[in-house]
């Protein structure tokens, strides 16, 4: 019998929490910049690290749609959502986060671009 640890349950309480009194602007958010980062909406490293697969059917239900793309890659499609790790910079002050980003978003059209628009989104927020 698989059942769910305690953290777990945690985590995906913590999300449904945020979902519901941030789900439109956590939607928002994706739609605009591509990227939802640590902490944004009260989302901590946990979730990002640990829940991608939920958070990605907790967005799928608020209606985020499925990118497109004109690709030959047969994978591109299979993920809403792909997870990043910002190890810290001169810019974000050494400070290190998680993110997420909108696969096929053009803010996110590549690893690079998804992670600078990260660090965008995170000096944004800590504003």
């Amino acid at each position: 019998m698989n059942t769910m640890t305690e953290e777990k349950k945690y985590r995906l309480n913590f999300i449904d929490k945020a979902f519901s009194e941030h789900g439109d602007e956590i939607l928002e958010c994706l739609e605009d910049y591509g990227v939802l980062v640590e902490d944004q909406f009260g989302l901590h490293s946990m979730v990002f690290k640990n829940e991608q697969d939920y958070l990605e059917t907790k967005l799928l239900q608020l209606g985020l749609p499925i990118i497109q793309e004109d690709d030959e890659d047969e994978n591109i499609n299979d993920y809403l959502i792909l997870g990043g790790y910002h190890n810290g910079s001169d810019e974000t002050g050494g400070n290190h986060f998680y993110y997420i980003y909108y696969v096929g978003h053009d803010n996110a059209s590549t690893i690079s671009t998804a992670k600078e628009t990260a660090i965008n989104v995170y000096l944004k927020s800590l504003k």
